[in-house]
């Protein structure tokens, strides 16, 4: 996992439009769940996914559409059990179809990497989708400047969208908007079985459960749980970010001169036991939970009104897939994540900021702590505090951690025993504790590995 440094961090939340609680008996028709109404932007997207959906549904029946969908999927190109729509209907300009992995599992199990495009093209052509079209070559067009080398930036993202509706037409243009999906929640237990006959749902909102399709055609109750037993995908927005790096503990920071110390910090293990997102998403806050470990630091900071305006800001992101957090609380199942918390944390610096969040979309939740830390006047460090350290996140949820750690505190009972185990980092980092875990009762827990030298 990659850290990002930045000033002032924007991440966490989103609607949530709570379901009711319905039998799972054979209905006529799809029913939708709307505790909270959706708006009409909502309503015009759910609409599409519908049309989406179907078409779909038709050419799954071929097993060589399902399989070349599920494969992309399992070839982990994105973060999360997703592949975008977009990919599967330009695969010559999309870059996940570029991709060795992808290319040899295709002529392996010997798919044409058009034939989902071909197919999909072919029914909505035939078929009855008034507005589809327009809609697709607008929200799943590529920009034909998009290269592998700039694929993070904004040149991959949704086209501007010329529809009757000018809210959609403005909300799927602006780039903070994921993009169109197929999220396949528990692909792992399927990875054996890429053409396996798929349950398909349309994202009707922000949701832990609607009714979908099975591979019969019946109409059934699809939440969680079903999703877990049954291969399942569902068609609307889960996001799409792009699989990021391991972490490693990265190499030790070079002292100043050879009597330095330095006081290396990292996240271990991770473990995540709520899922924070919902199981079905029209906004792009579904799927998995993207936890976020941050450092705050004032040190060396200060302006002359007793501010931090440029306070350093650090995150840890860890991504957990759905799987990974139902083996959380059935397994106790830690991820290995060894990233750097902090590089050096000085004695100097006499107290952090250590927070733990969620990540969503919206809103923004802004947060303090009072820090003592150390500034440098005239050439003489000296220490000063309290003073407030602000900082802003974009969550749902409520703030997972939000506390003050102190350098000698931290490195006085950091191997001491928490009451909740100990766990060995194996041989590949080099930090081979073993470290306690930290918060053990809680939904997310972890270990914070170190590494003192002096030079």
């Amino acid at each position: 996992m990659k850290i990002g440094s930045r000033s002032f961090v924007l991440p966490i939340i989103a609607l949530g439009l709570a379901m009711c609680a319905v039998s799972c008996q054979k209905q006529p028709s799809v029913k939708v769940q709307t505790h909270q109404a959706l708006t009409h932007q909502q309503q015009v997207l759910a609409h599409r996914f519908d049309q989406i959906t179907d078409i779909i549904r038709k050419i799954y029946r071929d097993p060589k559409v399902r399989e070349e969908v599920s494969l992309a999927i399992f070839s982990n190109y994105y973060v999360d059990e997703v592949v975008k729509l977009k990919d599967l209907l330009h695969p010559d300009k999309s870059p996940l179809f570029q991709t060795a992995k992808l290319t040899k599992s295709l002529e392996a199990h010997q798919i044409d990497k058009n034939l989902f495009a071909s197919r999909f093209f072919d029914v909505l052509e035939k078929g009855n989708y008034p507005g589809l079209r327009q809609f697709l070559d607008s929200a799943c067009a590529y920009n034909d400047s998009y290269n592998q080398a700039s694929r993070a930036t904004s040149s991959y993202r949704l086209s501007a969208i010329d529809l009757l509706n000018d809210d959609l037409a403005m909300s799927l243009n602006n780039e903070s908007v994921p993009e169109i999906t197929i999220y396949y929640p528990y692909s792992e237990n399927f990875v054996n079985e890429p053409n396996a006959p798929l349950s398909t749902l349309s994202a009707h909102g922000e949701l832990d459960g609607d009714y979908g399709t099975d591979p019969n055609g019946n109409t059934v109750w699809i939440d969680d749980d079903y999703a877990y037993i049954h291969p399942t995908q569902i068609i609307g927005m889960n996001g799409g970010d792009y699989m990021s790096e391991d972490g490693n503990p990265g190499t030790p920071v070079q002292p100043a001169n050879p009597q330095d110390t330095i006081f290396e910090v990292f996240v271990g293990f991770v473990s995540c036991k709520k899922q924070y997102d919902r199981f079905i998403c029209l906004s792009g806050n579904g799927g998995g939970s993207e936890i976020r470990i941050c450092r705050g630091s004032a040190y060396l900071a200060l302006d002359s009104t007793g501010h931090v305006p440029h306070g350093t800001f650090d995150e840890v992101r860890i991504e957990f897939r759905r799987k990974e957090i139902k083996d959380g609380w059935k397994k106790n199942y830690f991820k290995k994540v060894f990233a750097i918390w902090d590089p050096n944390w000085k004695w100097q610096n006499r107290e952090q900021v250590f927070a733990i969040y969620e990540e969503d979309t919206d809103p923004i939740v802004n947060l303090q702590m009072g820090l003592n830390t150390t500034l440098k006047i005239a050439g003489q460090e000296i220490t000063i505090g309290p003073f407030e350290f602000h900082y802003a996140v974009r969550t749902r949820d409520e703030i997972i951690r939000n506390l003050k750690r102190q350098h000698e505190e931290f490195f006085v009972n950091n191997k001491l025993d928490q009451g909740f185990g100990f766990l060995a980092d194996g041989s590949t980092s080099g930090l081979h504790g073993p470290w306690p875990i930290i918060d053990g009762g809680a939904d997310v827990s972890y270990t914070m590995p170190e590494q003192v030298t002096t030079y």
